[in-house]
């Protein structure tokens, strides 16, 4: 079995800090951060640059799958590449163009770098928890059956949705 990837939001030095204190494992932390992507509908963290493909909404607004812009390098609308002034961006994820934006799928490529640099501290003690607490239930949370399958899944707790959801998208990605 080889190991699962290194995860983004918790560096290695944060996991060997934390390993030490409470014994987590990786496959549990790729979990818990998997979780946590998941719920929030984006990465999160760390900040990266990407290329994404999105349907045209045939408003005014076009929404992205981030709430966190750090540069727009490149937007194309069906096929054309778009000036600099023919649209207004916003750091938490919209595109403003007045003339509106196409209603064809697929129709709009945007390059942009979004993230954050460093995962805020309140998220990488919820996934850190979240891990451990997937170590201390024994894989984590409720079993659930669905025909002749048989699942775990984690729970995250009240509190703990109340902090992802600062980070949540509030439109669908």
């Amino acid at each position: 079995m080889t190991a699962p990837p290194e995860p983004e939001i918790v560096t290695p030095e944060e996991l060997a800090a934390f390993q030490a204190e409470d014994g987590i494992d990786e496959l549990s932390l790729a979990a818990a951060i998997s979780e946590v992507r998941g719920y929030c509908g984006w990465h999160i963290a760390p900040q990266r640059t990407e290329a994404l493909t999105l349907d045209g909404p045939g408003l005014s607004l076009l929404l992205l799958p981030t709430m966190q812009v750090a540069e727009l390098d490149k937007v194309v609308e069906n096929g054309v590449e778009l000036a600099a002034g023919a649209f207004e961006w916003s750091a938490k994820g919209m595109l403003r163009k007045r003339s509106g934006w196409t209603d064809r799928w697929r129709s709009i490529e945007v390059t942009l770098t979004h993230g954050y640099a460093k995962a805020p501290a309140e998220l990488i003690r919820l996934i850190l928890a979240a891990a451990t607490a997937q170590i201390d239930d024994g894989a984590a949370g409720s079993a659930e059956k669905v025909g002749p399958f048989e699942f775990s899944v984690a729970q995250l707790q009240p509190h703990q949705l109340a902090i992802l959801n600062r980070y949540r998208l509030g439109w669908g990605a």
